[in-house]
């Protein structure tokens, strides 16, 4: 029963897919101007995927996370960003659940070209702030592995493209990044494998439509991709460590409550077959602010 446990928690734990991927695209900020994102994601499932692609059904697992994403014009085509886990709640039946304070990433992006097509390049630290250390103690007193981090440091290189279709209420916007992971690793990691975890790229398209004033519909198609083969024995949870994969997909909507306020509503899943990731659906709320 134990080593049962082990096995479905070792794996354990994401920020799930709505949040490995945020882009901007090509526009930035205007000195002084702010927006701020609080977004509220809840997954439920008893599926995962492993790093080969092939399912496996566990106890019913829940996990909802609190995330504040941040952008600020700082000066002139100079944008700083921040995206913080706030909060992450793990739970599974009959065993419990896990609190933590999640990863921090930190950033700024420049832009490059402006007009019709601007493009903007960047750079962020992916901060190891959560714990790769969390547990939930089940009632048999077995301690499972709940991670609040992924334990290691990444440097993230970016590159975002938007396009606007006025007078057509439309955009659409692409972000590329790279990220050179484990800088600085924890004990998590280092003690796994040959201490070091693949670097990843990560690619992501978003259109967005505006049928009505004030509301935008969005579609967004994202991937992330391990570079090079793969080595057994490394560091790996679902959703973080190595060997992560997917390709999925984000439908949204948004309702601009008033100039300065607007609330939204997205659907998220992966597209088969994903690798070492937890199967099912995120539903994410989401209340912005910009001025």
């Amino acid at each position: 029963m134990h080593s049962r446990w082990l096995l479905y928690c070792s794996l354990l734990l994401l920020l799930f897919l709505p949040h490995l991927v945020k882009g901007q695209g090509g526009w930035v900020r205007d000195t002084g101007s702010v927006y701020a994102r609080c977004a509220f994601t809840t997954l439920s499932t008893t599926r995962y995927y492993d790093q080969r692609g092939d399912t496996s059904t566990i106890p019913r697992l829940g996990i909802t996370t609190a995330n504040l994403y941040v952008e600020y014009g700082f000066v002139q085509d100079v944008m700083l960003i921040a995206d913080a886990q706030l909060l992450r709640r793990t739970s599974i039946d009959g065993a419990g659940d896990a609190l933590g304070f999640g990863d921090v990433v930190l950033g700024a992006r420049y832009a490059l070209v402006k007009d019709a097509w601007p493009i903007s390049v960047g750079v962020a630290l992916d901060l190891p702030t959560g714990n790769p250390a969390a547990q939930i103690v089940n009632k048999q007193g077995d301690s499972l592995a709940a991670p609040s981090g992924d334990g290691e440091m990444s440097l993230r290189i970016m590159a975002g493209l938007s396009h606007s279709f006025w007078p057509i209420n439309g955009f659409i916007s692409v972000d590329a990044g790279y990220d050179l992971r484990g800088l600085v690793v924890r004990d998590a990691v280092a003690n796994s494998g040959d201490g070091t975890v693949r670097d990843q790229v990560r690619l992501s398209v978003k259109a967005g439509y505006q049928p009505v004033e004030a509301l935008w519909l969005t579609l967004t198609a994202m991937r992330l991709q391990a570079v090079g083969p793969e080595v057994a024995g490394r560091y790996s949870v679902l959703g973080m460590g190595d060997g992560v994969e997917w390709t999925a997909w984000t439908a949204g909507a948004s309702w601009n409550v008033t100039s300065s306020l607007s609330l939204s509503l997205e659907y998220s899943t992966a597209l088969p077959t994903p690798r070492s990731i937890f199967g099912g659906a995120n539903i994410i709320f989401g209340v912005a602010f910009s001025r």
